[in-house]
């Protein structure tokens, strides 16, 4: 079999692992006796970025980019840079118990501003938080993301790749990459890395991408030919289990032809072709194996592992394209097999803190694991997402508190029955109240994801929304004792796939064209012919 290794390239948050890759090497492992490797390259480019190494070249390059200042601007310059100095103690704060101390955290937390203030200043245009890293091309731009592969001043995912994983690749001999593309942010970290690869690495035979958003973008905008794969060899579109363990055994065979590869994306004279699909109606139950993630540098007090229950969503909201690059019908795990996860994983990694990455976590299948958990007498904590649901009651929030839920995520989208109704999201208004009420009373904070100007909504709907999710923080904060519940918005995006995408006359909405030189845009614009405009969503 293929030497393998599994990477999660720099473009997410560093605060802590990603399922999919520990999800792919357990079953690869534990199923198909394949032994794969697995690195998180992200949190690795995190860490360095903020060493007191990299913060301390970046104020000296800092120092020598000024001429003269003002004395009072010399002194405030003076006092960022000695504060980002500390950067390595403000990682050990952030990763120890330190953290609860408010004043601690508060400290650290200027230092981290401070650092990044420094790192941004001198990064060529390339901007540095803890949710993205941004450099100066489009990512929606395929001339923009292959004119960027080298341009090592604005790319620093170059000299990262060169000084920090390459020579292992080099070393160990690794005969086939696989890179997980989940999220845009990800995508020029992972299309250099593959060039890089190509370039310099000659025991690689294979280089293959996988991921729910690359899986979207070789769905829908990836046609005849695409330049990635002039360094890659091809795209794992939706779960990876099954495709990948075939192609690693096509591989293996010395069989060039992919075409038997379920699920698979490649090319081939030119061309690109794309294998039957499989719709996958099984559910990996094996414990996810986070060996080979440095789990000790995630930016948390204390290590949180992803978890999941199910896979897919039962549910179909008319603005949703995420399940749909998943594949497969709506599946789930036994609760006890969950419950058993989730002690395995305490066990060997010492965990207690558990997030579900469900797309919904079923109310009823909470209340099934709060069973599990206070009969077992274990002191774990876990959040995770939910739809609003008339089988939720006090008596069932009070069991999930206190199995260690601290806080429940619900797509609230709208409190306007009637946009409700045109969102597909199958939720009562009255549902929205009582389990909104019955949840902080618990004890359990919420948060709730909304967004403003789905098609039709009128200013006066969308207000109601807001209005609505104020008066829930205040009551959260005022009534309840609960400080910590939240709240998201975001605008309404018509993202291809969806179904107001594929039926749009049914929303009342015009598709514009789509720019040919952002192709890989998911978002598409749009002419709404009642309602909220795009020009008119910013509502204060």
């Amino acid at each position: 079999m293929p030497k393998t290794l599994l990477v999660f390239p720099p473009g997410w948050s560093p605060v802590g692992p990603y399922l999919a890759l520990p999800v792919l090497k357990s079953y690869l492992q534990e199923v198909e006796q394949y032994k794969v490797d697995i690195i998180d390259l992200n949190v690795e480019f995190y860490d360095d970025l903020l060493s007191y190494r990299h913060v301390e070249e970046c104020c000296k390059r800092y120092r020598e980019s000024k001429d003269s200042f003002s004395s009072n601007v010399q002194l405030t310059i003076e006092l960022i840079q000695k504060s980002a100095l500390n950067v390595d103690e403000a990682k050990d704060i952030f990763r120890s118990k330190r953290y609860f101390n408010l004043k601690e955290r508060q400290y650290a937390e200027n230092i981290f501003r401070n650092a990044l203030y420094i790192i941004n200043h001198v990064s060529y245009g390339v901007k540095y938080t803890f949710n993205s890293i941004d450099l100066p091309y489009d990512y929606y731009s395929t001339p923009e993301i292959m004119k960027s592969l080298a341009d090592t001043l604005h790319n620093p995912f170059i000299s990262f790749y060169e000084i920090a994983f390459l020579k292992r690749i080099q070393r160990e001999k690794i005969e086939f990459i696989g890179i997980s593309v989940s999220g845009c942010f990800q995508l020029i970290s992972a299309v250099t890395l593959a060039k890089l690869i190509k370039e310099e690495c000659p025991s690689v035979k294979h280089v293959s991408l996988g991921g729910n958003y690359i899986t979207r973008l070789a769905d829908d905008c990836m046609k005849e030919w695409h330049p990635f794969f002039e360094y890659i060899d091809s795209i794992m579109m939706y779960d990876g289990e099954e495709p990948l363990a075939r192609l690693l055994e096509a591989l293996d065979s010395g069989d060039d032809n992919l075409d038997c590869v379920p699920n698979l994306c490649h090319a081939k004279g030119g061309k690109i072709y794309k294998n039957h699909r499989i719709e996958q109606t099984f559910i990996n139950d094996t414990v996810p194996d986070f060996d080979g993630f440095a789990l000790s540098k995630y930016f948390m007090p204390e290590l949180i592992l992803p978890v999941y229950s199910s896979r897919q969503c039962f549910n179909h909201c008319a603005f949703c394209t995420i399940p749909g690059a998943t594949g497969g019908c709506y599946r789930k795990m036994p609760i006890s097999r969950v419950f058993e996860i989730m002690c395995r994983l305490n066990e060997k990694y010492g965990t207690r803190v558990f997030s579900f990455v469900d797309e919904t976590f079923e109310g009823k299948r909470m209340e099934q694991l709060a069973d599990e958990i206070n009969a077992s007498g274990k002191t774990f904590f876990w959040h995770g997402e939910t739809r609003f649901s008339p089988t939720l009651s006090t008596d069932v929030f009070n069991k999930i508190y206190q199995s260690g839920c601290r806080q429940i995520q619900f797509g609230l989208e709208s409190y306007n029955q009637r946009v409700l109704d045109l969102m597909k999201k199958n939720t009562r208004v009255d549902w929205i109240d009582r389990n909104i009420h019955d949840c902080l009373n618990a004890g359990i904070p919420v948060h709730l994801f909304f967004m403003i100007g789905f098609p039709t909504e009128t200013k006066e709907e969308a207000l109601n929304t807001l209005a609505y999710t104020e008066n829930v923080l205040n009551y959260s904060k005022q009534v309840c004792g609960v400080p910590y519940s939240t709240r998201g918005f975001t605008n309404f995006g018509l993202v291809m796939g969806s179904d107001v995408w594929n039926h749009p006359d049914k929303y009342g909405v015009s598709v514009m064209p789509k720019s040919q030189y952002e192709d890989l845009r998911l978002e598409v614009d749009y002419v709404s012919g009642t309602g909220l405009t795009l020009h008119s969503m910013r509502i204060r």
